[in-house]
């Protein structure tokens, strides 16, 4: 097996992702289109070094995927990619909660016909020795509950949720909710759909700027929720709550598809407010730690 580290992909290479993917039921990695740019290719061998990182140290920065070929049929076998982002403190309550945690997520695939073969393991292996050098103190990764067993899962973490409000509720909601807040929206309050309807806006009376503000994503069988922002100085204050109720209100009268939104079980508050709307979970992606 030939393992090589990649700062970008070539149109070649980015063909040999895509047949990968068309064998894995469609899943999708990160990853960006292929551009024009020499790839930089850290590693081509057969076999990686798992034991010395310097070599990846020196090179990890412009490194972003990881891919493996079969040496016989020259045909993509796995794929890794990861996306790192910051953030003030950390999801493991063991650690200083002053901490700033760099956490990489992980994504990858394998040929179906070349799993079990110890190829993620070697992937994984070879990315982890980049991500460490880049400062990441959390990698985490979807596992899917058939194979969260594995000895690379460390932990659960978090899970992401799909949660939903269907069409045959959104009516008995708009007409319940609004007197169930101590705040009443009629008297400090307006609420409008930009001209386009893809963002819904709450004002206070006569004020310049949006208070708080979502995004709505029209599909063919459903409206996605995402993007929802409150005032930082009015958090708290059941703002969220008012401006999801009126949107409920509001959409009801315009749609009838289904609101869909997804969370994270770490946003305890997101959760209580969607919940408290009527959304409820359909499906969720856990995520777990691999160190």
């Amino acid at each position: 097996m030939k393992i090589l580290e990649l700062s970008t992909l070539t149109p070649a290479i980015e063909q040999d992702l895509h047949n990968l993917i068309s064998k894995c039921d469609g899943y999708e990695p990160f990853f960006e289109e292929s551009s024009t740019k020499p790839v930089d290719q850290c590693s081509n061998s057969s076999t990686a070094d798992t034991t010395d990182t310097s070599a990846s140290c020196s090179s990890s920065s412009s490194t972003v995927y990881i891919a493996s070929y079969d040496e016989m049929t020259h045909e993509m076998t796995g794929f890794l990619s990861w996306l790192i982002t910051e953030s003030a403190t950390s999801t493991d309550k063991s650690t200083d909660p002053t901490t700033s945690m760099v956490t990489a997520e992980v994504t990858a695939l394998v040929d179906p016909a070349f799993r079990r073969l110890g190829i993620f393991t070697e992937l994984f292996t070879v990315a982890k020795q980049i991500l460490l050098c880049l400062g990441v103190n959390q990698i985490l990764c979807a596992l899917p509950d058939s194979i969260a067993n594995s000895s690379l899962n460390h932990g659960y973490i978090y899970k992401e949720a799909l949660m939903q409000l269907n069409t045959k509720t959104l009516r008995s909601i708009a007409a319940t909710n609004e007197s169930t807040f101590n705040i009443n929206p009629s008297d400090t309050f307006e609420y409008y759909y930009s001209d386009d309807e893809l963002e819904y806006l709450m004002y206070e009376d006569d004020g310049e700027e949006p208070i708080a503000v979502l995004n709505l994503d029209y599909q063919e069988s459903f409206t996605n929720i995402y993007g929802v922002y409150v005032d930082e100085s009015l958090r708290g204050h059941g703002i969220g709550s008012l401006l999801m109720n009126h949107l409920i209100m509001d959409y009801a009268s315009i749609c009838d598809l289904p609101l869909v939104l997804q969370v994270s079980s770490l946003n305890k508050a997101a959760v209580s407010l969607y919940k408290k709307c009527g959304f409820t979970e359909v499906s969720h992606i856990s995520y777990y730690s691999l160190i």
